[in-house]
């Protein structure tokens, strides 16, 4: 071969152009000439490849294409498997890939992959609660400190918003995403909304009434466990009242609400004050006949339950005078002189209410009538004497003998009347007596009450009248 040692071949050629053999026969030196022409191709292929996307939250993976116009171009991508082309990526960084052509030449190029992931920075979610009995709105709102962001709260039941700041009216959490809209990337919050809607505990009211005629002013009284709490007055007569305890005059319905400054909630209850004023009766029993001149007698009041007596007797002279009984239902006193006139007042108050009337019977002594006949002396002198009684014993504990005797014959009655009530309690005697004859007439006490009682006994048109003690 031209250029090379004799008898070297074959012979390694690296260059392109036309190499000569000549071959030589040993025996004649006859010899023969021949050319060959090689040619060389280095030519390396074309590479291109595919722009890149940017990974975002939203596009999380891409494909990278490299392509060539060099026929059967072969490509490998650095990291992946030799020919996978495209390929796929997730993640930012320098992609190299090495395109081949069939002559064995082969073209490197590179691709950058940018990775955007920011998150908004700085998110928060506030509320500016608690919800409660005079705040039933609560104002929610997000905020970040990233720009071009989108807001999306979720909460309770299906409540759903796409704004900043919302108003909700219901207790729960609320959860908050705050996205980049460059990237869709997010963050999540929440803010918790309380609510505080408890009203004040334990409230009670009461009144120390009824009105009567003793108390014409009813203290009203309000209470609350809760400390702090404030009092609002609402009824007859009454305006701005805001104290736990207030004083009023007027019968009615009171309606107290108690509030909690703290949550506005209030608890309201209602106290009826009462009124009793109704006057007792006040009557007095006029008898059938006026009294005699200083004669004693018992005048009565018509009995009320649960009141009390005061009696004054007046008279011009002063002649009519009070025995006893000036507190009771009966009062036991002394007619006056002939033709005076005595005036009874009683005052009958009510135990209950206090409330007080009154009455007024004026009476005049009055000479019985008188016929005189011709009758013996000793007949004359008996009428004119005086019953005589007595009882004993007095005090008694359960019984005790009245006894009388008449100076003459006629209709006697013995009844014994309660001191306090002036109402007659027992008929011991309704019959005609003999002149001079001694009755005794046996009291058993029995039901009666322990206290005093009045023995009253009426006999030729007189009234006498011992007071009895009957102790228990």
């Amino acid at each position: 071969w031209t250029g090379n040692a004799a008898g070297q071949n074959p012979i390694s050629v690296s260059a392109p152009g036309k190499y000569y053999v000549t071959a030589s026969t040993a025996s004649n030196g006859c010899t023969t000439r021949d050319s060959v022409t090689v040619i060389q191709d280095i030519n390396k292929p074309n590479l291109t490849i595919s722009t890149p996307q940017v990974l975002t939250c939203d596009l999380t993976n891409f494909n990278l294409t490299a392509s060539s116009t060099t026929a059967n171009t072969t490509f490998t991508w650095t990291g992946f498997t030799t020919g996978q082309n495209p390929i796929n990526v997730s993640a930012g960084g320098k992609y190299y890939v090495t395109a081949t052509a069939s002559n064995g030449c082969t073209k490197k190029d590179s691709v950058t992959v940018i990775q955007n992931i920011t998150l908004p920075a700085d998110v928060q979610a506030s509320n500016d609660g608690p919800l409660t009995c005079t705040k039933t709105l609560v104002k929610i709102s997000g905020n970040t400190t990233t720009g071009n962001v989108s807001y999306k709260w979720t909460g309770p039941g299906t409540f759903t918003a796409t704004t900043k700041d919302v108003n909700v009216n219901a207790k729960g959490t609320y959860s908050l995403r705050v996205t980049n809209n460059a990237n869709g990337c997010y963050v999540t919050t929440s803010t918790t909304v309380d609510q505080n809607i408890t009203p004040p505990g334990n409230v009670t009211v009461s009144n120390d009434g009824p009105l009567t005629c003793d108390n014409d002013i009813v203290t009203l009284r309000g209470s609350s466990a809760l400390g702090g709490a404030t009092y609002q007055w609402t009824g007859p007569g009454i305006s701005n009242e805001t104290t736990a305890t207030i004083f009023v005059t007027k019968p009615g319905t009171y309606t107290l609400s108690v509030t909690d400054p703290g949550n506005g909630c209030f608890v309201s209850t209602k106290t009826e004050v009462k009124e009793d004023k109704k006057l007792p009766d006040a009557v007095i029993i006029a008898p059938t006949s006026n009294p005699e001149p200083l004669s004693d007698d018992v005048i009565n009041a018509q009995t009320v339950v649960n009141a009390t007596y005061a009696w004054t007797l007046t008279s011009p002279d002063g002649s009519w005078q009070m025995i006893d009984g000036d507190k009771t239902a009966s009062l036991i006193y002394q007619a006056g002189n002939a033709g005076v006139k005595g005036t009874f007042d009683l005052i009958v108050t009510d135990r209950g209410n206090g409330c007080q009337n009154t009455a007024r019977l004026t009476l005049t002594a009055t000479p019985a009538t008188s016929t005189l006949t011709s009758a013996p002396a000793s007949t004359m002198m008996a009428a004119t004497a005086p019953l005589e009684y007595k009882t004993a014993p007095n005090p008694f504990v359960d019984k005790t003998v009245i006894s009388f005797k008449s100076p003459v014959s006629g209709k006697v009655t013995v009844e014994i009347y309660n001191a306090m009530l002036g109402h007659m309690e027992k008929r011991l005697f309704n019959q005609e007596v003999h002149a001079g004859e001694t009755y005794r007439l046996t009291l058993d006490a029995g039901a009666l009450p322990a206290g005093t009682h009045f023995c009253v006994i009426k006999a030729n048109g007189k009234i006498y009248t011992s007071k009895l003690l009957l102790v228990r």
